[in-house]
Formats: C-alpha cells, structure tokens, sequence
C-alpha cells in the first residue's frame, strides 16, 4: 500500500527526477505497481498454507502463476507491446491470490 500511495503522492516528481519516464512508460507503473502490492498480499493470504505445512501447494500455486504470465507475455506482447508485459504480471498476481485463497479455504473445510 505505501508503494501506491507513494506514486499517488510522489509519482511525477519520482518519475521525472529518478526515472525520466514519460508518456506511455509512465502508465506501466501503475500496474506494476498494484502487482507489487498484491503479492505483498499474497503473502498473508498463503499463510494458512504454511503454518500447515503445505508448502507443495504454494510451490504449486507459483508454478501456475509463472506459467500464466509466459503465455500471457507470448500472446499479448507481439499484439500490444512490451506495456502489456505490466498488465500480464498483475494477470499473473490475481491468479495466484484467487488459487492461495482457494486452497486456504479448502484446508480450513478439511480441518474443522
């Protein structure tokens, strides 16, 4: 959340004083940065997985999120260009929170 905030806050002074991003590369950071967020997230979210001991099922939930982001960079950056490179990853985010989230609530069903 500080990340967002900070760009919310900071983010054309950041950008033009550290990155010399403008235009289009400018709006990449926004997504990039709400990935960044979520993972951090993430990290909450598959807490029920490690404190059982489940570790095999965030190994798993990784490997499908990785495998999502490839295909997606395969099939969206030669179409829209290396911008929807950012989309595909915050893609790639959601589809592993929606999977730790899943897998936590099973876990708790099987438990209880």
């Amino acid at each position: 959340m500080a990340e967002l905030t900070g760009y919310l806050i900071f983010g054309d002074w950041v950008f033009n004083k550290f990155f010399h991003l403008t235009g289009d590369l400018r709006i990449l950071a926004v997504p990039i940065i709400i990935s960044s967020v979520l993972w951090q997230a993430a990290l909450f979210f598959h807490k029920p997985l490690e404190l059982q001991f489940r570790q095999k099922q965030m190994i798993i939930g990784i490997v499908i999120s990785l495998l999502a982001n490839v295909i997606l960079n395969f099939t969206f950056i030669p179409r829209y260009g290396y911008q929807s490179a950012a989309y595909t990853t915050l893609a790639s985010t959601v589809i592993y929170i929606v999977y730790v989230i899943i897998a936590a609530r099973l876990i708790k069903k099987s438990v209880v």
